[in-house]
């Protein structure tokens, strides 16, 4: 029988041919075949008959008999249908394993999967099951090798081409230069130095080649890598796990560093779900953070007040607290310059730090590698009197966030040696709410190459054992001097280096577990490989708690990362994530992230003014007219309409502080001794001081006054910024600073706040939007809930008169916008200027609008701390 297609009537759709083809196939598989007759009853006479003599019970044996072909049919029949809807085991697996590789390399495939895609693949005739054996040939590494190799194919390529052979100085040809001859010796010179190639191990403690990449009291060096890839680093250094991110990330270059923006699969929803402080956290979170630069400072006894000036400076006097100094709690707030000169006066606000005090004569910074340069430079004025380490490419670091952290650390780690600290991190493996550990948590030891377990194992911890004591005692039985000896060895070049004793490679150690395995020898622990104290490298490790960031961060050395990194990733629930995702979890926590939200930096105008600015700006220009919005024509965006522009105010696709500089300082000064701020002036043109300058009488002078500005060629990255972060709380208003003349309009920087603000009703506030105050004559006439009339059904009412401010109501603007899942609705942060004549109502609501719209909307505002 055949399914013939539907046809087009009784609003029934028509099959298309897949579609008629598989259920040709399922019909076939299900369809029974019987026999037409019964044998038994060809010889009904001598037969016995299927029932019993008195008809009453089944002849169990006889039915089985005679019905034989039906029963084999019908097993035929239930084998066929239920393959007949299966798909292979490639298309069984989940999302983030699938690739086209896998369909042809067993190795691809999980384990509990490979039996049954070996049997697939047998059945459709595929012979390439396994990958091709790929042996890493030696000797191909050397920078000599590598030379004599470009000089041969240098050499044959001026032998064939015409051009540079017109190009030989006179006198000079092949013949002369017997090139034949100089391509056999170079050949004979390779071949030699294959021959006579000195081994690794000779030449470093370790066979793969491992070294510290660092240097004190000047830069260090950027590591080479392998040979195949040295080009491609040669300005963007790649880190440790640079190849397997780049097969599952979004790359992107900056800062010297190729580093992983986003990850590949869309996580948006499951980064919200791990990386909050909810309870609905079931994994771990995974970022290469090794772009943070680390400095290693130290200094002798008699020195040791000038390292805590040093930091002092650097952290505004917040580092050198008791809290982080003595109980060696990890810092992590603003970083400042540093005045060479005097070290007491306080400097411009750089970026965001962290400090590690290590003893009193050492401490560790880790810093972002935009600020990094600049800070190295500042600590190197001082390398007469203190030991300065450039150790970013030295010290690797993973970032782990999520409820089950400490669980996936503890399945990769063991500990070479009884250690206290190792104790403390097996105990409290299983604690879900980091809010019930200490503040200061943290945890060294020396760990063993983790490629000695075959895969990533649980301890054998009973839950049962964990109590308040245990958790309360990880403060009072902290072992300091533990931490502080395995950190030593972690900061100073002899200790990594030591660490890279006898590394092994992953052949070797492969070869030694099949040694145990097969010459009966018991492996330890569940399938790991014992620890050979002398033989085995020692891996200092430490790992401490970030309460600003809600994460963990683990410390190692370089060239250990890759192998601790693998073995992560391997554990159940865990996800690598990239600078967008950090960015996602600060934003729904209403935190700043750097240097995206920090304006008021050099960095952070910069990455706003310049690097976004321009992605969005080609991103709208590369759209067709019709689908763009054209933002000076836009309508009703003010109560206002000057002749200095239409439609948007300020630039479109940035978060404009300078436009908002010019007009918050040229307010102050137009209203000054009490003058009443007026739009525009009909009786007079234009008017201009005798140093060129236009004269500033009305709000239209301001806007023309920026034209001015943008009119200028001025340097960005050597002009004074036009914001301040206001340190003052926020419930204190800053004193107005004097506007005196129109000179301080451009001077003088606008003090602006952190601020987080969350809609009332729907919509979705976006990245730039403009944070407007409720204007003056709604607060005056009460009408500031205009703007929110609710039906009876509790719908919002649309067709009312909104509240349209002024140009002049302008006082910020939002650098982080989006939907915020932890709290349900659309959250903005950004930052905004109160100079008292706000006139905010409570100090908290504002109206937002979008850029490219004229729709306002209400949010409340609450401060973020910094």
């Amino acid at each position: 029988m055949s399914v013939t297609p539907a046809k087009r009537s009784g609003g029934k759709r028509e099959y298309n041919k897949n579609q008629v083809k598989k259920r040709q196939r399922v019909w076939n598989a299900r369809t029974i075949r019987a026999e037409a007759a019964i044998s038994s009853a060809k010889d009904s006479a001598n037969a016995p008959g299927d029932l019993s003599e008195s008809g009453a019970m089944l002849n169990v044996n006889q039915f089985v008999n005679t019905r034989q072909y039906e029963i084999k049919q019908l097993q035929v029949a239930m084998h066929k249908s239920k393959a007949s809807g299966a798909t292979r085991v490639f298309q069984a697996l989940p999302r983030k394993l699938r690739r086209r590789t896998a369909s042809h390399n067993i190795r691809r495939i999980p384990k509990r999967m490979r039996n049954r895609a070996l049997r697939e693949m047998l059945k459709s005739d595929q012979k390439n099951t396994v990958a091709k054996s790929t042996t890493k040939r030696h000797g191909l590494n050397a920078k000599g090798f590598y030379k004599a190799k470009m000089a041969i194919k240098l050499l044959r390529l001026a032998s064939r081409s015409t051009t540079m052979k017109l190009n030989f100085p006179e006198g000079v040809s092949l013949a002369n230069c017997k090139v034949r001859g100089k391509i056999r010796s170079l050949q004979k010179i390779i071949k030699d130095a294959r021959a006579k190639r000195i081994p690794d191990e000779q030449l470093l403690n370790n066979k793969v080649g491992s070294i510290d990449v660092s240097a004190v009291n000047k830069v260090s060096p950027k590591p080479r890598g392998r040979l195949k890839y040295m080009k491609r680093q040669s300005e963007f250094c790649w880190l440790p796990s640079h190849v397997w991110n780049a097969k599952r990330s979004h790359m992107i270059k900056r800062w010297g560093y190729q580093i992983p923006w986003s990850a590949t699969q869309k996580c948006f929803k499951l980064v919200h779900r791990i990386g909050g402080s909810g309870a609905a956290s079931d994994g771990t979170l995974s970022l290469d953070s090794s772009f943070i630069g680390t400095i290693i400072l130290s200094s002798k006894q008699e020195e040791e007040q000038l390292l805590s000036d040093l930091i002092k400076a650097l952290t505004n006097g917040r580092a050198i607290r008791h809290k982080y100094k003595q109980k060696r709690t990890a810092f992590q707030g603003l970083c400042f310059d540093i005045n060479t000169e005097d070290l007491g006066v306080i400097g411009d606000v750089l970026g965001m730090i962290e400090v590690i005090w290590i003893n009193n004569a050492n401490a560790m910074l880790r810093l972002h590698p935009a600020i990094y340069p600049k800070i190295l430079d500042k600590l190197l004025f001082y390398s007469d009197r203190l030991s300065v380490q450039d150790a970013r490419y030295a010290i690797a670091s993973i970032t782990l966030s999520g409820a089950e952290t400490l669980k996936t650390l503890t399945s990769i780690l063991r500990s070479t040696e009884t250690s206290t600290s190792y104790q403390q991190l097996t105990n409290v493996c299983h604690v879900t709410d980091v809010s019930a550990l200490p503040s200061d948590l943290s945890f060294a030891f020396n760990a063993m190459d983790p490629r000695h377990l075959s895969s990533p194992k649980q301890l054998n911890v009973s839950r049962n054992k964990l109590d308040t004591k245990l958790v309360l005692d990880q403060h009072n039985r902290k072992p300091a001097d533990d931490i502080e000896r395995v950190l030593l060895q972690l900061v100073t070049q002899s200790g990594r280096t030591d660490s890279y004793k006898n590394q092994q490679t992953t052949h070797d150690i492969t070869i030694r577990r099949k040694q145990l395995k097969f010459s009966g020898s018991p492996i330890s622990d569940n399938g790991v490989l014992p620890f050979n104290k002398g033989k085995d490298p020692e891996i200092p490790l430490f790992i401490y708690w970030r309460k600003e960031s809600n994460d963990w961060v683990m410390l190692m050395p370089w060239f250990w990362h890759l192998h601790f990194w693998n073995q992560i990733q391997r554990c159940p629930r865990v996800f690598n994530i990239g600078l967008r995702q950090t960015q996602q979890l600060q934003y729904e926590r209403k935190e700043l992230y750097f240097p995206d939200d920090f304006p008021f930096t050099e960095t952070g105008y910069l990455e706003n003014t310049v690097y976004k600015m321009e992605s969005a700006k080609i991103k709208w220009e590369r759209k067709p007219i019709s689908k763009r919005v054209n933002f000076s024509k836009l309508k009703d965006v003010h109560n206002v309409s000057l002749p200095s522009f239409s439609g948007e105010i300020g630039n479109y696709f940035s978060c404009d502080w300078r436009l908002l500089q010019i007009l918050r300082n040229g307010i102050s000064f137009l209203i000054k001794d009490g003058k009443k701020l007026e739009y525009i002036d009909h009786d007079r043109t234009t008017q201009f001081l005798e140093n060129g300058e236009r004269r500033i009488t009305v709000l239209n002078d301001l806007f023309e006054l920026y034209k001015d500005f943008l009119s200028k060629d001025i340097d960005l990255k050597h002009s004074k910024l036009p914001v301040a972060l206001d340190t003052a709380g926020y419930n204190e208003v800053r004193p107005q600073e004097s506007i005196q003349n129109q000179m301080d309009i451009l001077n003088k920087p606008l003090f602006i706040r952190a601020v987080s603000c969350r809609y009332n009703d729907g919509g979705h506030v976006k990245d730039n939007a403009r944070i407007y105050r409720l204007p003056l004559k709604s607060v005056e006439n009460g009408n500031v809930d205009e703007a929110n009339v609710f039906r009876a059904n509790g719908k919002l009412q649309r067709n009312i008169s909104k509240i349209i401010p002024g140009p002049e109501d302008l006082i910020g603007f939002v650098t982080s916008g989006s939907y915020n899942l932890q709290s349900g609705s659309s959250v903005g942060n950004g930052f905004v200027m109160d100079d008292g004549n706000a006139h905010l109502r409570s100090h908290q609501e504002v109206l937002i609008r979008n850029v490219g719209s004229n729709d306002y909307r209400t949010a409340i505002m609450s401060h973020i701390d910094i």
